[in-house]
């Protein structure tokens, strides 16, 4: 489990990018002890580039004893904002996953009511009384095409309940 500070010895600050998470393609970013996780996202991060922009930085991995030796005698950038910043991320993300969890919602709901429609169409096409053969013809080939919109559209309403 390798873990990463940046470091810049210019100013003798340093950021934890934490473990890389290859299937995200992204660093874990800061710690916070007291809420016991990681911000996950790179705002700090980009912050502490932008102040140290032109300066010399050093990425350092774990378990090294240059690690250590930061780790004790630097200054953690934005030590004081680190708390409140993962716990702002972690309540960003759940409101996002909610509403990504409405939004599914009412594509479900207007999948719906669009089938209710179809179907009450199909139902009226279905009623209308026919003269000729040709007529019964046209109109049964409506309503057919009616029922297969409805069966799509229950396809596509299943797929977002995956």
């Amino acid at each position: 489990m390798k873990e990463y500070l940046i470091y810049c010895p210019e100013c003798d600050e340093y950021t934890a990018l934490g473990q890389y998470l290859s299937d995200e393609r992204r660093f874990q970013g800061e710690y916070s002890l007291l809420h016991n996780r990681h911000a996950n996202d790179n705002d700090i991060l980009c912050r502490f580039l932008i102040k140290h922009l032109r300066h010399q930085l050093w990425t350092i991995p774990n378990l090294t004893e240059e690690f250590a030796q930061v780790i004790r005698g630097s200054h953690r950038f934005l030590d004081r904002e680190i708390d409140d910043h993962v716990l702002e991320s972690h309540q960003y993300k759940q409101y996002q996953e909610e509403e990504s969890k409405r939004q599914l919602q009412l594509s479900q709901l207007h999948f719906h009511v669009i089938e209710t429609i179809l179907e009450e169409e199909a139902k009226a096409i279905a009623n209308i009384p026919t003269q000729t053969p040709a007529e019964s013809q046209f109109w049964l080939g409506k309503e057919q095409g009616v029922k297969r919109a409805v069966e799509l559209l229950k396809e596509w309403a299943d797929r977002l309940k995956e």
